[in-house]
């Protein structure tokens, strides 16, 4: 199992020296399991990070159960994020590593998108497929007045309210039933009963199955322009 394994494995002794290597970490890092050994475990950390990194093992090593930490660490391409199960083993620590660098982008990725939906200048907002809120950003509180407190309280007709006729309703429900994207001009009362003039676009979600899970609506507040 240590050889064919796909996860990435070490034994790594008291004083940090790899003992042992399996060609997967082997290729990971671009050398063969032989030339592995010997070789400090925190030489293939950040130059930053290798003090931590020693700490880090000689504290796990202290320890009689598992532990699990994550690291990054050089390979053949580039500085990956590598999540690490520890176990104390005779001589040292027996190190599993499964690579999680694409979780780690993804994470970033989204923490980039959150701020800047938040930031936005136009209001964004996130309902169910039938139209109860499930997220607003800054910008839409600040012209409209409404939290998202309100929102899930009262359960505001955001979707609902503001056309400027039935025919207008009837299209946008027929639009989003049939999984389209939908664009048109509201007029909808604030929270303190002023009328916001507001262009709105609303795109359905659809999750693995090709079923709507959630409308993303795009306001952008046009009453200074209207009046």
């Amino acid at each position: 199992p240590w050889h064919g394994s796909n996860e990435l494995a070490l034994i790594v002794s008291d004083a940090g020296e790899v003992l042992a290597a399996n060609p997967a970490f082997a290729r990971k890092v671009g050398l063969t399991p032989e030339t592995c050994l010997g070789r400090a475990a925190a030489s293939w950390c950040p130059p930053e990070e290798k003090t931590a990194f020693t700490a880090r093992l000689a504290a796990l090593a202290a320890k009689p159960k598992a532990g699990t930490f994550d690291q990054r660490w050089q390979s053949v391409q580039g500085w990956l994020w590598i999540d690490w199960e520890t176990t104390r083993v005779t001589g040292g620590l027996r190190l599993i590593g499964r690579d999680v660098s694409r979780h780690r982008l993804a994470e970033g990725h989204l923490a980039k998108l959150s701020q800047a939906v938040e930031q936005a200048p136009v209001g964004i907002l996130l309902t169910s497929p039938t139209g109860h809120v499930q997220y607003m950003n800054a910008a839409y509180s600040d012209y409209s007045g409404f939290t998202l407190e309100d929102a899930l309280e009262s359960d505001l007709p955001i979707l609902s309210e503001g056309h400027l006729s039935d025919a207008s309703y009837r299209q946008f429900c027929a639009t989003i039933a049939a999984g389209s994207v939908w664009q048109g001009t509201l007029h909808c009362p604030s929270k303190d009963g002023r009328l916001i003039w507001e262009r709105v676009m609303v795109a359905p979600a659809m999750d693995a199955h090709g079923v709507v899970s959630h409308l993303l609506c795009i306001r952008e507040n046009l009453t200074a322009q209207r009046e």
